[in-house]
C-alpha cells in the first residue's frame, strides 16, 4: 500500500511512547518501522468486525491524560481513508467529541499494545 505524502501527528503520554518502542522492537518492526507499525495498528483496530466495540473504546480513550509526547507518522492511503471514514461514523454517534482523529489513533495504538483485538478474535473463534 502506498504511503500518503502527508504526515499525521498526535499526542500520547510519554510513558506510552516507551511501551510503543518496546513493542516495535519485539514485533520485528525496529525503531525505523514506527509508521508501518502505527498504520498496522490503526488498520487492525478500524477493520475489527464489532463497530460498537470500536466506538466504545474511542469514547473511553477520553480518559487518557498527560498527552505530552508528540508522535508523527506517514499513513498509508488505506489508513488515511479508514481514518476519514471513521471520523464521519463516530461524529454521527458523538457529535461533540473533540480531537477525534487523534483519539482514534491513540486508541488503536493502545489496543495494539494490549493485544486486545487479537485476544477478542481468539475468544470469538
Amino acid at each position: 500500500m502506498r504511503q500518503s505524502s502527508s504526515t499525521k501527528s498526535f499526542k500520547i503520554p510519554a510513558s506510552l511512547e516507551m511501551e510503543v518502542n518496546k513493542k516495535l522492537v519485539s514485533e520485528g518492526y525496529g525503531l525505523r518501522g514506527k509508521s508501518k507499525w502505527i498504520c498496522d495498528s490503526i488498520e487492525k483496530f478500524l477493520t475489527f468486525s464489532d463497530k460498537d466495540f470500536v466506538i466504545d473504546c474511542i469514547e473511553l480513550s477520553e480518559e487518557l491524560e498527560n498527552l505530552n509526547k508528540s508522535i508523527s507518522f506517514r499513513p498509508t492511503e488505506k489508513v488515511d481513508h479508514l481514518l476519514d471514514e471513521w471520523v464521519v461514523y463516530v461524529r454521527v454517534r458523538m457529535p461533540t467529541i473533540e480531537g477525534l482523529k487523534s483519539k482514534i489513533i491513540r486508541t488503536a495504538i493502545f489496543h495494539n499494545l494490549l493485544g486486545s483485538i487479537e485476544s477478542i478474535n481468539k475468544i470469538s473463534a
